[in-house]
């Protein structure tokens, strides 16, 4: 491509070239319109190209326009000019961890798990849209100046619905420094678990300054990493914690059933080894549990100091009519502490939660508004999820104990006695986060949700494949507000969950980022404004950051 070619891009001033991959060229860039650095992939003519090349440079394109995550480079544009075709991303300014480690070494535990964790966090978002990126390597992170580790290079990442003649069975693709022993077979069912491979030999060269499997011979590589057990060098000069080469241990299983099975649970144990070498012992619930203790502690403080202002004015009040105080007695000091409210009955401590089992299910759909997509197979750990979603009468008495700003259409402290047993709403996602950790749990995770809802089978509604207007609270049930929580036990989920289809959207964990739109959050599942089409199990949309509405409420998870 001639330097006057360069000029040619739409909208874009190509400024120097970065580098190279297979046929394509990768420049610096100047985004005009917005007089901004990005980063431009170029690839020539067809007529000059091989046509795998080609294939495989579009779906990256493709597969980047749908990842929407602060660590993984960002698509900008994509398209054609002149027969050249072009992938404009992000500018990352900063070092792979490749560079790093060249320039300096073993990264040291602390800051390579730093890295493992945001690398995961991408990773998760990649195979909740059903996304396998197949070539984890440090190479392929990068590092900005403010330590954000990027995910790049999608060139052989793997959406589901992928023409399978770009990666045959039998043809293996990758890097064999870091490749799963499934990916080194040519296995045609590479899911999620050979990315978390990769990324413990990435781990391991991190943390070791060495690959897994030193060697001159591909071959010798690839037979290692089929057959050999990772063991650290004996003449590793720095330590590495026992937790921290279980982790590795644990990504690098030759059976990927025995290996991690999500990015969330590697960031599990990523996270608490973090925590341990950093001297941190406290967990975020036991934050939570403090900082809950010390609301209650400043309240009940306000209280007394309440009650002694209260017996003053008493006393001064009987000095200037000339009587002699009342004495104060126990009960007559506690009925005058506080104002007088309408006592409701005490929620359950425990509302009933649903085990759902680990285990692969069929997530999302193909076709349709507002549904995740695509179809396809997903992994999730085990975990437990409230049977109905959070009521009134629950949300009450966190609002009591804490102190936390009650729902505004509540008009005081309590919920009218109509809504107590009715989901909660107009309660905001960091409500519902606040909520959740109060109780020692957390929000699911949208594909947790989608689960709970659907179970294994793919169905379209909690309830089976058919709409049925008797089994769920929706905009045609001409209800037009929230009904008590479970009261359709015929549209109960495969799992007995219960209101999973209408009645309230839910919140669930994350950003979502439709495409072209800002990141926004989260929820799950139609409401009773809602068309019935809304209630199917891979329902989901976003809504803003902050934001409350009628008919969003939120139900808790937790971990086995």
């Amino acid at each position: 491509m001639q330097q006057d070619r360069k000029q040619q891009i739409p909208g874009y001033k190509l400024i120097e070239r970065l580098g190279s991959g297979g046929q394509a060229n990768v420049y610096r860039a100047i985004q005009v319109s917005m007089n901004r650095q990005v980063a431009v992939k170029v690839i020539p003519p067809a007529r000059d190209a091989d046509p795998t090349e080609i294939a495989r440079f579009m779906r990256e394109a493709r597969v980047l326009a749908k990842l929407r995550h602060d660590n993984i480079v960002q698509a900008i544009d994509f398209g054609e000019v002149e027969g050249y075709r072009y992938l404009v991303m992000e500018f990352i300014e900063g070092r792979t961890v490749l560079e790093i480690i060249e320039a300096e070494g073993a990264l040291g535990n602390v800051r390579t798990l730093d890295i493992i964790l945001q690398v995961c966090n991408a990773l998760e978002h990649a195979m909740e849209i059903g996304v396998i990126h197949r070539d984890i390597k440090p190479a392929n992170i990068v590092i900005t100046n403010t330590g954000r580790a990027v995910l790049v290079d999608f060139g052989l990442a793997r959406p589901e619905d992928t023409d399978l003649a770009l990666t045959m069975t039998g043809t293996t693709v990758g890097t064999p420094h870091y490749m799963s022993p499934e990916q080194i077979r040519g296995v045609e069912t590479l899911d999620i678990r050979a990315d978390l491979y990769a990324l413990g030999s990435t781990m391991y060269h991190m943390v070791t300054g060495r690959v897994p499997f030193p060697s001159e011979s591909k071959a010798e590589i690839m037979a290692a990493h089929l057959k050999e057990p990772v063991r650290l060098p004996k003449d590793l000069p720095a330590g590495v914690p026992e937790d921290v080469y279980q982790i590795i241990q644990r990504a690098m299983e030759k059976d990927r059933t025995k290996r991690y099975q999500t990015p969330r649970r590697m960031a599990k144990d990523v996270e608490t080894s973090l925590r341990h070498l950093r001297g941190e012992s406290k967990q975020d619930g036991d934050d939570s549990q403090t900082r809950l203790k010390t609301i209650v502690e400043e309240r009940d403080k306000l209280v007394e100091y309440t009650r002694k202002l209260e017996r003053r004015m008493r006393a001064l009040e009987a000095k200037l009519d000339g009587r002699e105080p009342e004495p104060e007695t126990p009960m007559a000091l506690e009925s005058a502490s506080l104002p007088t409210v309408e006592e409701i009955p005490e929620a359950p401590d425990a509302p009933e939660m649903m085990q759902v089992p680990a285990g692969y299910f069929v997530a999302g759909e193909d076709e349709g508004k507002d549904l995740d997509s695509p179809r396809r197979e997903v992994h999730v750990d085990a975990f437990w999820i409230d049977r109905c979603p959070v009521t009134n009468r629950e949300y009450a008495r966190f609002v009591r104990t804490t102190g936390h700003p009650a729902p505004d259409h509540w008009r005081g402290p309590i919920p009218p006695k109509h809504l107590l047993d009715h989901p909660v709403v107009w309660v905001s996602y960091q409500d519902a986060e606040e909520y959740a950790a109060w109780r020692g749990k957390r929000l699911p995770t949208p594909l947790e949700w989608q689960k709970a809802a659907r179970g294994t089978d793919g169905r379209r509604f909690p309830w089976g494949e058919e709409e049925d207007l008797s089994r769920l609270n929706c905009k045609e049930s001409n209800i037009g507000q929230t009904t008590a929580a479970g009261s359709y036990p015929r549209g109960a989920s495969p799992c007995g969950c219960l209101d999973m289809g209408g009645n309230v959207s839910e919140w669930v964990q994350g950003k979502y980022g439709p495409s072209g739109g800002p990141w926004i959050r989260a929820v799950c599942g139609g409401s009773f404004r809602d068309p019935i089409l809304r209630s199917r199990c891979a329902s989901r949309r976003g809504y803003q950051d902050g934001g409350k509405a009628p008919y969003v409420g939120f139900r808790c998870a937790k971990d086995t």
